[in-house]
């Protein structure tokens, strides 16, 4: 709970603060896109091989999620595309990890205009840390863009996310896939 607390009222300085920093018309040159999301992990297996043995866990869904912070740095190649470059942290819980996913990140705008529905798709890899083996990750989702006040833009989405992690421990070989559903609110700046 103190997580969510200090992120919203990171969230909100951080709001206030990149207002007076906006182009009024943010489908050109480049942009940042930071963002916070919760994802419910509905599959989360792991897999530990040793050379006359294997151990598979299905780890109980029930309460397994993540919270993520992520920052996307791009460039719109049109008035409706976009690539960009991202960093994140992630914290699953059920399993307990921690991740750092570092993405490609495309999107396609419907609409030229300021209020504009969206597609994307991340794909990278997670970089490796104390508590979870490096692997791969990829996001595909849906969001809306608007903008409510004239310099003040937000994005938020619902999304797909997979993480695939593999590790090697002496002779042991281990692998752990997660799958969820998140949703998530950000600005764009």
């Amino acid at each position: 709970m103190k997580f969510i607390k200090n992120t919203l009222v990171f969230a909100f300085v951080f709001l206030v603060t990149c207002t007076y920093a906006q182009d009024t018309n943010k489908n050109k040159g480049f942009f940042n896109i930071t963002k916070i999301s919760y994802i419910n992990a509905f599959s989360s297996k792991e897999k530990i091989e040793w050379p006359d043995a294997t151990a598979n866990y299905d780890y109980d869904s029930k309460g397994s999620h993540a919270k993520s912070l992520q920052t996307i740095n791009g460039f719109f190649l049109s008035e409706r595309f976009s690539i960009g470059v991202g960093i994140g942290l992630d914290r699953y819980e059920k399993p307990g990890f921690n991740s750092i996913p570092l993405f490609a990140d495309f999107r396609w705008y419907l609409s030229k205009e300021k209020n504009s529905f969206y597609a994307y798709t991340d794909l990278g890899m997670t970089i490796k840390t104390s508590s979870a083996p490096g692997g791969f990750m990829g996001n595909i989702g849906a969001g809306y863009k608007f903008n409510p006040f004239n310099k003040l833009f937000i994005v938020t989405d619902i999304f797909y996310t997979n993480k695939y992690l593999k590790s090697e421990e002496g002779s042991a070989k281990k692998t752990l896939n997660s799958n969820g559903v998140g949703i998530s609110l950000g600005v764009l700046f």
